[in-house]
């Protein structure tokens, strides 16, 4: 199965953006926009119309998971609004890519239904 790559510096910048997830808010597995998608929607803050009520609750179980302290919620609400100003859309977007990440890996790992324990 032939997959369409990104270009590499656009394969950097992702790169540096999980890197910075994970050294600030300690989420290797996401994108900084996605976890802006998170706090802004539960914040109720969204570029074009209003999230609805199933983004929301959807928003609000996986920030709950995050457990972000004050200064990361701040930063994350900032970053979010920053990126949103540049481009509309944007965190959603990031959100819906960090999706198409997961199902493209659980395809390459050949479609693992449960997570596995990480191998020591």
């Amino acid at each position: 199965m032939s997959v369409l790559r990104p270009p590499y510096w656009l394969t950097l910048l992702l790169a540096l953006d999980r890197w910075g997830a994970a050294v600030f808010f300690n989420r290797p597995d996401l994108t900084i926009s996605t976890l802006c998608w998170m706090a802004l929607t539960v914040e109720g803050i969204a570029s074009g119309a209003p999230p609805t009520a199933a983004e929301k609750m959807i928003a609000l179980k996986m920030y709950s998971d995050v457990r972000p302290y004050h200064w990361q919620d701040w930063s994350l609400l900032r970053i979010g609004k920053c990126l949103e100003f540049i481009q509309p859309g944007h965190c959603s977007k990031a959100r819906r890519d960090d999706l198409a990440v997961l199902d493209a890996t659980r395809a390459l790992l050949g479609g693992l239904d449960e997570p596995q324990s990480p191998v020591v």
